[in-house]
């Protein structure tokens, strides 16, 4: 059985037992968030050395625009700002939490270098390895339901295979940002990656001067005619570059819905005249 079974059900308790955290972990949590709200506003610098644990799962082709033509990146949009930064703060109160539930929280921001490669495991709790996330209700369910080994556009599973060792257990423990539900996903040995091995085969894409194929293909757009990027395009910051060439040559056509925007790689016939067409543009970091 995990060593984190019980983690959920302890961190219940906490509350309907009233037991507030101690006094030092609450002041090291209060120092945390301070960090990161300061942290938030520092600008990201271009770097060539763009391979990261956190991105090393990721598509090629985005690591390659990463690394070979970085100021071509979106600039990061205020609500993607907010979102990343009450991410990290979700981080610390869930330490919090887990530390007050009686866990032994070590290794916080530990940092673990393979090939070159440097990354920062988020802690371990009990001995376990963990990586922390907050996601939506569809990225949640993944998790729970264990389809993330299929469908890992962000390279989660790459990622902690980077920070466990193949003798350490690991897990992610995931926070349902709509609902505030809390999911603890064991994640075996097996499930795992060579991290190494796909570092190299990362190292080895970035050295060619072309990019590699499309991560995905383009979308239809209901029955109207048009074709849209696919979600793992549309989350991807370099968007703009890699389809310039669409729409016959125009590029990206971005038409504002009320659930949100979507990038149109082919207009065929164009959406209601009350949705609002937006610039599509990236700014240079």
């Amino acid at each position: 059985m995990s060593k984190l079974h019980n983690l959920v059900s302890d961190i219940s308790n906490l509350f309907l037992d009233c037991q507030p955290p101690k006094e030092a972990d609450m002041q090291k949590f209060l120092k945390d968030i301070s960090d990161s709200i300061y942290q938030s506003f520092e600008s990201r610098k271009s770097s060539k050395n763009s391979i990261r644990f956190s991105n090393v799962g990721r598509p090629a082709r985005q690591l390659w625009y990463a690394s070979k033509m970085p100021e071509m990146a979106e600039e990061l949009h205020l609500p993607t700002r907010i979102k990343f930064l009450y991410g990290h703060l979700i981080e610390h109160l869930l330490l919090l939490l887990i530390k007050s539930a009686g866990y032994k929280v070590t290794n916080e921001q530990s940092k673990k270098e393979v090939d070159g490669i440097v990354g920062h495991m988020d802690a371990k709790i009990n001995g376990v390895v963990v990586d922390i996330k907050t996601a939506s209700q569809h990225g949640y369910d993944k998790f729970v339901k264990g389809t993330i080994f299929e469908d890992d556009p962000f390279g989660y599973i790459a990622q902690i295979s980077g920070y466990a060792d193949e003798d350490e257990e690991a897990a992610f423990i995931v926070l349902n940002k709509v609902t505030g539900q809390v999911h603890v996903a064991d994640i075996h040995s097996m499930e795992r990656i060579d991290f190494k091995k796909k570092v190299k085969e990362v190292k080895k894409i970035l050295k060619s001067d072309t990019p590699p194929e499309r991560c995905y293909e383009d979308v239809p757009d209901g029955k109207s005619g048009n074709r849209k990027l696919a979600a793992g395009c549309a989350y991807c910051d370099f968007k703009v570059e890699c389809w310039k060439n669409a729409n016959d040559g125009i590029g990206l056509r971005k038409f504002k819905y009320a659930n949100g925007s979507r990038f149109f790689t082919h207009v065929a016939k164009r959406p209601h005249p009350e949705i609002e067409e937006e610039e599509v543009t990236y700014v240079s970091q």
